[in-house]
This record gives C-alpha cells, sequence and structure tokens, in this order.
C-alpha cells in the first residue's frame, strides 16, 4: 500500500499514534444452533437457534511507521510513505438474537 503527499517543504519528525488504519471491513452473520443431547434417545434434549452479526477488520498498524518509511521523490517533489500488508485487526460479535428454540418436558440446569 503507497500513500503519496505531494507538497513543498513537509518535514516529518514524527506521527502522532494513530494506532490503526482500516483498510477493510466485512460484516459477516451466521445461523448458529446449540443443543444438548440428554435422555434415552434424546427425548430430554434441547436446541435452540441464534442469529449471530459480526464484523472483520483487516488494516495496517500505524505505530509500526517509522521515519524510514518516508522516502522523499526528487522527480515529482513528493514523500511517499511505505506501508507494510494489511493484517486482521478486529473480529468482534456485534449483535446476537435469539431465533427460536425446541420444547421438552424434561427439566433442564441453566446457567442463570
Amino acid at each position: 500500500m503507497r500513500a503519496r503527499i505531494e507538497a513543498k517543504n513537509l518535514l516529518a519528525h514524527s506521527l502522532n499514534h494513530m494506532a490503526t488504519l482500516v483498510t477493510a471491513s466485512q460484516q459477516v452473520d451466521a445461523d448458529v444452533k446449540v443443543g444438548i443431547k440428554a435422555g434415552l434417545l434424546n427425548v430430554c434434549g434441547a436446541s435452540v437457534d441464534h442469529i449471530v452479526d459480526g464484523t472483520i477488520e483487516a488494516g495496517v498498524d500505524l505505530s509500526q511507521v517509522q521515519a524510514s518509511d518516508f522516502v522523499h521523490d526528487p522527480l515529482t517533489n513528493s514523500w511517499v510513505l511505505q506501508l507494510g500488508p494489511a493484517e486482521l485487526q478486529s473480529c468482534r460479535i456485534d449483535y446476537i438474537r435469539q431465533q427460536g428454540h425446541s420444547l421438552t418436558f424434561c427439566l433442564q440446569e441453566r446457567d442463570a
């Protein structure tokens, strides 16, 4: 990835900590079924469906940029910043919703 800066008389002393430049973000959704098998022939089994939405982000860790990454091009009188490849920056679940569940007539132990 290359960033071109066109300016005259530019001198970079430091880069403020911006942490991450996100270059790609993908929304993901999935149908997740969780089930418990219990009892003879699973007569006491139970299951529940969930809709799960999440986000995966890739980008560049700007805290790794150094002064040597800036290169001056005298032909165009511009500065070029060479960044490393994008890497996984975050993977999170944004929303979980229970979609449906099975019925059982057996006693179930559930966490509070």
